[in-house]
């Protein structure tokens, strides 16, 4: 007899198995989806947050470095920055930056180096810098990635071939001179084959330059001058010293009261004061170069022998005194480093009155605006007559013995009411003192004489400050006096 077994599956266990088959389908697409979004996310991110390497570095070191405005940081700095443009810039007290900003393009994958110079506030002769700049490279980044430099020209000279443009980056000239002109030019230990006076361009860099002159030594000798800064200018001056020790002496040359440049045989010596020693005996010529607002002291010619192996040179620096009051076409005062007062003098003083002083007329005749000068009060007694004021100040350092008055003025044929005939009579007072008195005008408005003016020398009267001068007509004065221009130089 065979047996039967029989196995029910109920509805429960089916379930349970459909079950887990969707939990692990939705596992894995969750999984899935998941894996995309980071792998997504990461690409985006390496195509718009790529970086660079920015290494900045100056000579000397120590300088702060500024990026975009904000401080990043001491020479030498390398650190990673976004790409695209930058603005760089470095600091450091006492020096000057070269150049003073950097614009620099950084690169995924690519490290950009930024390079300054800093040139010394002080000094003619900078440091030397060196030839070699050690840059610190990155080390956790990008260890072994491409270079590129975005820089101020290099400062030590190069052996590599150059174009045009690019050697003109690496030049700069010297001015070499020499008292007595005429030296041979000795650069590194090598002749130019170029004779003082001459200009020199050379490669930028450390150069040793020294002259040669037969029967001639150098008082300077050698000298070292570090060229830093390209399409710069440098000078030198050489003074040469006859050999024997006997046939060479000395000039001193100084300016007073400013400080002007001296050249001597056509060579800035200095300036406000110029020594020079151990020149050869021979003739040389002093000039000066121009200061604003001062006279230029005339060339000088000096001879160095053995009866006078020292010559000294004081030069004076006048200012320029240009004083004046005029008319002009129009019959507008003008006026010149002074102030100008009109009014009556009366009772041995001035008194301001422009309603009772000179009358400002237009003379068609003789096409001029002039004052007229005549009685001062009509109502008064004393009545006074017409007067004009003029003050004015004078520096210490004003050579006033040179300096003269003129006043162009004119008599006239027109006399004052109630007078019969009369002559023009003027008196000039500087300072309270009488520089001319009832003095008759030698032109006259009515006759054919040319424009012209009457002149006096008044250093003797006049003071360094202010001074004060008065023109007026005198008390036997009878008839009107014209005055269109006062001048004082």
């Amino acid at each position: 007899m065979k047996s039967r077994f029989w196995v029910f599956l109920t509805d429960k266990d089916v379930g349970a198995e459909i079950s887990i088959g969707r939990r692990r389908l939705i596992l894995t697409t969750i999984a899935i989806i998941v894996f995309l979004f980071v792998g997504i996310t990461a690409i985006f991110y390496a195509m718009f947050n790529r970086e660079g390497m920015l290494s900045v570095v100056s000579s000397p070191d120590g300088a702060q470095v500024y990026i975009d405005g904000l401080i990043a940081g001491p020479t030498p700095l390398t650190l990673s920055k976004k790409n695209g443009r930058h603005s760089i810039r470095v600091s450091k007290e006492g020096y000057t930056a070269l150049p003073e900003s950097l614009s620099v393009q950084i690169d995924h994958l690519v490290t950009t180096v930024a390079k300054f110079n800093l040139l010394p506030l002080e000094g003619t002769v900078p440091p030397p810098i060196p030839t070699t700049t050690v840059v610190n490279q990155p080390t956790t980044k990008y260890p072994d990635l491409p270079r590129r430099d975005e820089s101020f020209p290099p400062l030590n000279p190069t052996t590599a071939p150059l174009d045009a443009a690019a050697r003109a980056h690496q030049i700069a000239i010297v001015s070499v001179t020499s008292v007595p002109p005429g030296a041979v030019i000795w650069v590194d230990d090598h002749s130019t084959n170029n004779t003082t006076p001459a200009t020199l361009n050379l490669e930028l860099g450390v150069h040793r330059i020294s002259v040669k002159k037969p029967d001639f030594s150098s008082a300077e000798g050698e000298q070292v001058v570090s060229l830093m800064i390209p399409g710069s200018t440098y000078k030198l001056a050489y003074t040469l010293i006859a050999d024997g020790g006997s046939k060479f002496g000395k000039i001193i040359v100084a300016t007073r009261p400013i400080a002007g440049k001296i050249l001597i045989d056509g060579i800035e010596r200095g300036t406000g004061l110029a020594q020079l020693e151990h020149i050869p005996y021979g003739s040389y010529n002093v000039t000066f170069q121009p200061v604003d607002g001062y006279l230029t002291p005339l060339p000088r010619k000096v001879a160095i022998d053995p009866t006078d192996a020292t010559a000294s040179i004081e030069a004076i620096y006048e200012p320029v005194v240009s004083i004046s009051v005029s008319f002009d076409s129009h019959g507008q005062l003008l006026v010149n480093s002074a102030t100008v007062n009109t009014g009556v003098f009366v009772n041995g003083s001035f008194v301001r009155d422009e309603a009772n002083g000179p009358v400002k007329k237009f003379f068609s005749d003789n096409n001029m605006w002039a004052w007229e000068f005549g009685f001062g009060y009509a109502n008064r007694n004393p009545s006074g007559t017409d007067a004009a004021e003029i003050r004015f100040q004078l520096p210490e350092a004003v050579a006033k013995n040179a300096l003269k008055l003129r006043l162009y003025g004119y008599a006239t044929s027109r006399n004052y009411p109630l007078t019969i005939s009369g002559k023009n009579r003027i008196t000039v007072e500087l300072n309270g003192r009488t520089v001319a008195s009832e003095i008759v005008p030698t032109r006259n408005i009515d006759s054919e004489d040319p424009p012209g003016y009457d002149e006096w020398r008044i250093g003797a009267w006049l003071v360094s400050g202010e001074n004060k001068l008065i023109i007026r007509t005198s008390d036997r004065s009878a008839a009107y006096y014209l005055l269109n221009r006062i001048a004082i130089l």
